[in-house]
């Protein structure tokens, strides 16, 4: 959108997308939920339609305050679609009043439909229209919903739910609903948070010693008396916050709520009242700043790489949830006892999309990225990734960022200089690139976290003297241990009863105590439907699986078949994949394929898992080593296909492997594809070999999908220079010569495409090339120094093609050796000397002129009587460029010139506009004006008639100089010398 007023609303048809491309599913509130995201799915379209019709629209600030509003009000239906979508939604459901949604809904889209009328998109405001009976008939159908959800959790016997649930009990019967005969074998209720009880009473609470403090509140130690938990709370002072304070203090238990990952600190509650507190657990070693700069003894290289990861690994989660922290910093991280880090202090945390103006200067300035530092009124996640480059440069050097550098310092040399911490001279190139990538000026050229977490799993971005063997212990697959991904779950399937959640924790008890064939085919007939095996991994059958799988019994074979078939992705949890990864040795080419198969289907099921995860994948590919069927090789390159499709990282080695099996026979056309869709990852590009690149040019055929993307490729690869090498080396080709025309004019092939010139073929071949690359300026220089390019340019001339190479000899500086070295020259005078249209001789004349300036190319004394015909043609384009080119080869074959003419038209071009016109005329005046066979009277009527004063320079002062040398002559007319002596005053004067 171009105009101003759709550049200010087109923020909200992005947070409309952004909802929906995360393909929200309610657990809660459906009803009311579902119809509201749906009815957000019309409103895009209508806004692209109205702009078509009504571009350009005035922007009044009533309106853009307008838009502003609405933004926000789209920005707290998505904070309440995640809080009733969230796998921790029963916290947000036993915390709020149970007719709290309908309420919000409600307000919000009434609201949303008076803004869009405001701003006249009234097809808008009439969707987001909703009638209290509408919403009330669907709320009848939510709360029946939540009472058979608030029914099964009451099962469960959770003492930390007793209090909220009879709360939410008595609301429901307030409403009518009835709780007493409440069916719920056919609801499926997620397993539920470690703590449901998330409203905490102050007398609940004790309070220990104050470890902290900021402006608006204190953190203390602290227990929950009901769970002797040790915890720390952070009490707001204040007994009454302002509006800000309150959004803050909304914002971080919205955040730390609906939010969970093992890297970010976990979330036990909160109060209601004041003073208000929040509790999270309570980690005694402190921030990662407190032991960096008190006691970084204690930590190791290795530790430091761990934190690192543990940081990018919060990081990507926050941001996968839409979350921008904003204030990252090495304050904001805290230490467990294991040396892991968790994330903390949400109090500054937005949701990203959320295009009203965010205050500048959030944060802390040390760790600020230049787009906070200049109080930009939109940016993205990309402000934490530049906190995060100041984080590795902190655990990298052990200092304290700008230390010596006051608030407003930093602020105006990080921005307007492009300061940025010093890194020591010994810092490891990975590090040191990934560093200066995240800290880039431009949001726009920072990674991804993703990005940068799967750099940080090289050991090239670990810092010095990392025990590898330790880190991958604590690290490695840990990126897939995320409880936040979507949920294959529907609420509304049926599911058979007949193995209940008990009988699944007897089965999985049972096998613990004896691995025997009864109790297998039990848990083997659980892993055959869908419910029961949920059941069992919940009662904890994935280890039991394990240990199956790795002790290779004669039950083993049984339950590897028995996965392929689980639709339930909770069986396929970190240690099955691993277990089953390291199938991938097994000599049994059957069990091996089987094993194959198995994981396969686990990472259909778990694909949003793993796609996070790189090194999966080469660890899936393992499977190559040894050999397979061509349907399973096919079964597995699907996979890598789908999981290279929504991977933010290629993983490492993807192309080797790739192309290491690109011959075998059947499956080409799969591994094409896999290739093909991993270019899109600039580390694949760079993964190519010469030998690789060989054998793609050589199997044109099967490889054309590859060479395309590669040459499309949007950026600089480090293969760039081989391939075009390879290319040009094999253009005899036909197939490969076509690829040819398709390199020129990608710029970051430019150089090395002139550099494989010449191809030393006949011009009828090499011009489709040269066609192009004359079109680019930037081969100019390469071209001139080009033997080859010059008869291309004569072979052009000759067909009469003038138009534009006569125009790129006249812009380039040509080489006057390798021009004299070949027929252009007598090609242009050949020309010359043919019947043309003025526009043609024009080009041919302004060509010439260009190799005459550089060459005394005797070619073209023969056509000096042509030219001298033009210089006072009827066809006043080719005056001007006949005088050029006579001037100039007057000046190396003086004999043959017609002075009186040459003269003549000198007086005429001594007043043109252009300074080198100017410049030649005053020269040949000057040094022919005194010849007796001019006609002096016609040369002063000639300047006279034709002289302008605005544009009098040396040049027409040189020319006036050497009239007066001829003044004295008697044939010269008074007249004439008055006239001349008046010019002579008028630029005396200037």
């Amino acid at each position: 959108m171009n105009d101003q007023f759709f550049t200010l609303i087109s923020p909200i048809i992005n947070r409309i997308n952004s909802i929906h491309s995360r393909k929200m599913t309610a657990y809660v509130h459906c009803s009311k939920i579902n119809n509201c995201i749906q009815t957000l799915k019309l409103i895009p379209p209508i806004i692209s339609e109205i702009q078509l019709q009504f571009p350009n629209r005035t922007v009044t600030p009533t309106i853009k305050n307008r838009i502003r509003e609405l933004s926000i009000i789209f920005s707290k239906l998505e904070e309440l679609f995640i809080q009733c979508c969230s796998s921790n939604c029963f916290q947000f459901l036993l915390s709020s009043p149970v007719d709290y949604v309908k309420h919000e809904l409600k307000r919000l889209r009434d609201a949303s439909s008076n803004l869009f009328d405001q701003i006249d998109y009234h097809q808008c405001s009439k969707l987001m229209q909703i009638s209290d009976e509408e919403i009330n008939a669907q709320d009848v159908v939510d709360m029946k919903r939540i009472a058979q959800m608030l029914t099964k959790i009451s099962q469960q016997n959770r003492d930390d739910a007793k209090s909220a649930l009879s709360k939410r009990f008595a609301s429901l019967e307030k409403l009518g609903i009835a709780t007493a005969q409440i069916d719920t074998d056919n609801i499926f209720l997620p397993q539920l948070p470690s703590n449901l009880r998330i409203v905490i009473p102050h007398n609940d609470i004790e309070l220990g010693q104050e470890i902290g403090s900021g402006q608006t509140g204190i953190v203390r130690v602290g227990v929950i008396k009901s769970t002797d938990q040790t915890v720390a709370v952070k009490i707001i002072i204040k007994k009454t916050l302002t509006a800000s304070e309150l959004e803050s203090f909304r914002r971080e238990i919205y955040t730390l709520s609906v939010l969970n990952h093992p890297n970010l600190l976990k979330f036990y509650g909160y109060t209601q009242e004041a003073p208000f507190c929040i509790i999270t657990e309570y980690l005694p070693k402190g921030s990662l700043y407190d032991i960096i700069h008190n006691s970084p003894q204690h930590l190791t290289p290795t530790r430091r790489s761990i934190i690192a990861v543990d940081v990018a690994q919060g990081l990507v989660y926050l941001h996968s949830q839409g979350i921008i922290h904003r204030d990252m910093k090495t304050l904001n991280v805290l230490i467990n006892d294991q040396y892991r880090a968790r994330i903390c202090d949400f109090g500054m945390a937005k949701t990203r999309s959320e295009h009203q103006p965010m205050t500048g200067l959030i944060g802390t300035a040390h760790w600020m990225a230049p787009e906070v530092l200049m109080s930009t009124p939109t940016y993205d996640e990309k402000v934490d990734v530049y906190s995060f480059a100041i984080i590795l440069w902190e655990l990298l050097t052990g200092k304290v960022p700008y230390d010596d550098m006051s608030t407003a310092n930093i602020a105006i040399h990080v921005v307007e200089q492009g300061l940025r911490p010093q890194l020591p001279d010994n810092t490891p190139i990975a590090i040191r690139d990934l560093i200066t990538k995240c800290w880039n000026s431009d949001p726009n050229k920072r990674p991804s976290m993703s990005s940068v977490l799967g750099e940080l799993m090289n050991p090239e971005c670990h810092f010095p003297n990392t025990n590898e063997v330790k880190f991958n212990e604590a690290v490695k697959l840990t990126v897939i241990r995320k409880p936040y991904v979507k949920r294959h779950s529907s609420f509304s399937s049926k599911r058979p009863p007949s193995i209940n959640g008990l009988d699944a924790v007897g089965i999985v008890a049972s096998l613990n105590i004896s691995k025997d064939i009864e109790n297998l085919d039990a848990l083997l007939d659980m892993l055959g439907n869908k419910k029961m095996a949920e059941d069992a991994a919940a009662a904890g059958a994935c280890q039991i699986i394990v240990n199956f799988l790795e002790e290779k019994n004669k039950g083993t074979l049984k339950l590897i078949e028995k996965l392929t078939e689980c639709q339930t992705f909770h069986i396929f949890d970190i240690p099955v994949i691993k277990a089953l990864l390291k199938y991938s040795e097994e000599k049994n080419q059957i069990i091996r394929e089987k094993a194959l198969k198995a994981l396969i289907h686990g990472a259909e099921l778990r694909i949003d898992f793993l796609r996070t995860f790189p090194s999966f994948l080469s660890m899936l590919l393992a499977f190559l080593r040894e050999p397979l069927s061509t349907n399973t090789t096919t079964e597995l390159l699907t996979i890598t296909w789908k999981l290279i499709v929504v991977s933010e990282n290629c993983p490492e080695n993807l192309i080797h492997i790739l192309m290491w099996i690109i011959d075998r026979p059947l499956i080409t056309d799969s591994v094409v594809s896999c290739i093909v869709t991993a270019m899109r990852f600039e580390s694949a590009m760079n993964e190519f070999t010469k030998d690789d690149l060989v054998f793609i040019l050589r199997n044109v055929n099967k490889c054309s999908s590859i060479i395309d993307t590669f040459i499309s490729f949007g950026s600089s690869t480090k293969n760039d220079e081989i391939f075009i090498e390879l290319l040009f080396k094999g253009h005899k080709s036909k197939c490969i010569f076509d690829y040819i025309p398709k390199v020129i004019g990608k710029a970051r092939f430019t150089n090395f495409v002139v550099s494989n010139l010449p191809l030393n073929e006949e011009p009828i071949l090499t011009s489709q090339i040269y066609n192009m690359l004359i079109l680019i300026p930037e081969y100019f220089p390469q071209l001139s120094q080009l033997s080859e390019f010059y008869i291309y340019a004569s072979y052009l001339i000759t067909n009469e093609t003038f138009d534009p190479i006569c125009n790129v000899i006249r812009n380039m500086e040509i080489d006057p050796a390798i021009v004299q070295s070949t027929n252009l020259c007598e090609i242009l005078a050949k020309e010359i000397q043919n019947d043309h249209n003025p526009d043609d001789m024009l080009l041919l004349m302004g060509a010439s002129f260009s190799i005459l300036q550089k060459l005394n190319a005797i070619e073209f004394i023969p056509i000096i009587p042509r030219l001298q015909s033009f210089l006072f043609s009827d066809a006043k384009i080719i005056r001007m460029p006949s005088f050029l080119c006579l001037s100039q080869i007057s000046f190396f074959n003086p004999d043959e010139i017609d002075y009186q003419k040459l003269v003549l038209a000198a007086a005429f071009f001594v007043n043109s506009s252009f300074t080198l016109t100017r410049e030649i005329a005053a020269r040949i005046l000057t040094e022919h004006i005194t010849d007796p066979s001019i006609d002096l009277n016609f040369v002063f009527k000639l300047f006279s008639e034709n002289f302008d004063y605005n544009i009098i320079d040396d040049n027409v002062k040189m020319a006036i100089i050497s009239f007066t040398s001829v003044c004295q002559r008697p044939e010269i007319s008074q007249e004439l010398l008055q006239k001349m002596s008046h010019i002579y005053m008028q630029i005396q004067q200037k």
